[in-house]
């Protein structure tokens, strides 16, 4: 986009947030008057930078800022003031970009501005929404939302960059990190990383940044030592840390590091479950309601297969466990994936299968005409909590045994709770058999097993169960 030539009045940041309206419980409020003293803090501090990157070229500023804050302490809405303040209050035309882990993430980011916009006569006249792309109607200034998965920072020039939840990117956003700090010196631009305490103390790229700005003289760096918000109640702390792993709870709600590369999963907790070194099995003797889950991809992701067994203990094992790799320029073969669900539906005695949607429709179908019964679960929301509860309640309970599996040890190593708009999912960093594959397989069939009946009261290859059984809601099938 061209730069326009069309200048209007510069406002200063610190003025539009006086008159910026907030959504709260209560209605619409005035920032200035429900802001915490922290918040106003990080803004001031900010100030001399934005009004720098905002054409005031004289103002004195330290241009690179981290603000380090527990989850619910406004990382997001505070960054969609500062954003909109420039935006709005630049004489000239501006450009910057917000990036996050994921599209999913950064449009978190695009909603906050949103609801700042639809509340702001001040802002509603001026700027327009749109999907991936905020303007200024008037000066032609915009902001980029973008993806740390995208190659889209590539050649950038921008006056401003948000960095969204920077901890909770995956190992190859560093090198889109690497081009966004590259970018910086080309036009003085401000820089901005918002985060919660992240995983990998001591050792994560993102700790180096962290660290870097925490000593840096050139930059401006706060942080939280446990929640401060005024609007989060003791109750509300009791509730998240009597649902959440202490670690998780530590790391989203203390704002403390953790040293491992898991927040949810301690290193013997792993260890534990794969202490017996007990082989992937072939064959069920009776013993194991059994699940499988496929969690599949054609030509980028990785595919992963795994059936999950629950005795009559209630004590689970990793039955077996497969996954294949998308050839370069290629695609997976899915009737390997095909042939070896085939194959364990019969052996395993599986009870049903579970998958994940998302490009295995012509899968799916074709295991439903060879008479496997697989269904669809959706991956979002309330399934992606409830599976992600399943697998971190048994681990942490020592409850889970599994087979030596390098990429399933690897997965559950580097396993941690991402923020999303409807709750907390299980994620892994990228590694050298996939990107978490396994273990969202993993997650859907713990979720699934956790809902079977006992060993020998439950389907084995289309036999009717016992009576009292209840066939999960979500899996839709008539016995």
């Amino acid at each position: 986009m061209p730069r326009a030539k069309n200048k209007s009045t510069f406002i200063n940041p610190a003025a539009i947030r006086e008159r910026l309206l907030i959504d709260t419980t209560d209605g619409p409020r005035l920032l200035v008057d429900v802001a915490d003293s922290w918040q106003l803090a990080d803004f001031d501090a900010m100030d001399p930078a934005w009004r720098r990157s905002m054409g005031q070229r004289d103002a004195p500023a330290r241009m690179l800022g981290y603000w380090e804050r527990p989850r619910g302490h406004d990382k997001t809405g505070s960054a969609a003031v500062a954003t909109l303040a420039a935006l709005v209050g630049a004489p000239r035309q501006i450009a910057g970009c917000w990036v996050a882990a994921s599209k999913e993430q950064a449009q978190l980011g695009r909603h906050a501005i949103d609801r700042l916009v639809s509340i702001n006569d001040l802002l509603s006249s001026v700027i327009d929404v749109q999907e991936f792309k905020i303007v200024n109607k008037s000066t032609g200034s915009w902001l980029d939302i973008l993806a740390s998965d995208s190659n889209t920072t590539f050649g950038r020039t921008d006056d401003f960059c948000i960095v969204d939840e920077l901890t909770n990117w995956p190992d190859r956003g560093e090198a889109v990190w690497q081009t966004i700090w590259s970018t910086i010196p080309k036009r003085g631009a401000l820089l901005l990383i918002i985060a919660n305490a992240g995983v990998g103390a001591g050792v994560s790229w993102q700790w180096r940044i962290r660290e870097a700005a925490r000593t840096g003289a050139r930059w401006y760096f706060s942080t939280l030592d446990g929640p401060q918000a005024s609007w989060i109640t003791p109750d509300d702390l009791e509730e998240q840390r009597r649902m959440l792993p202490d670690l998780a709870y530590r790391r989203l709600w203390k704002n403390q590091w953790t040293t491992g590369c898991s927040d949810v999963l301690t290193t013997e907790d792993i260890a534990a479950a794969f202490a017996a070194g007990l082989p992937m099995l072939d064959r069920n003797d009776g013993t194991w309601a059994a699940c499988g889950a496929i969690d599949g991809a054609v030509s980028r992701d990785w595919a992963a297969w795994t059936v999950t067994g629950r005795n009559a203990a209630g004590r689970y094992r990793v039955m077996t466990c497969q996954i294949w790799k998308p050839p370069r320029g290629g695609k997976i073969d899915q009737e390997r994936i095909e042939e070896r669900i085939a194959a364990d539906w019969k052996a395993l005695k599986l009870s049903y299968v579970a998958a994940d949607p998302f490009q295995l429709e012509y899968l799916i179908s074709r295991l439903q005409k060879r008479g496997v019964r697989i269904e669809a679960r959706q991956q979002s929301g309330k399934n992606l909590v409830e599976q992600a509860l399943a697998v971190v309640s048994q681990f942490s309970s020592r409850n889970v045994d599994c087979p030596p599996f390098a990429p399933l040890e690897y997965d559950l190593q580097h396993s941690r709770l991402e923020e999303r708009s409807y709750g907390l999912r299980l994620v892994s960093d990228h590694g050298p058999q996939g990107h978490g594959d396994l273990l969202s397989s993993l997650s859907i069939g713990m979720a699934a097993a956790k809902e079977l009946p006992p060993a020998g009261r439950h389907i084995w290859g289309g036999v009717i169960a016992n009576e009292g059984f209840t066939v999960p809601t979500w899996a839709g099938a008539n016995y």
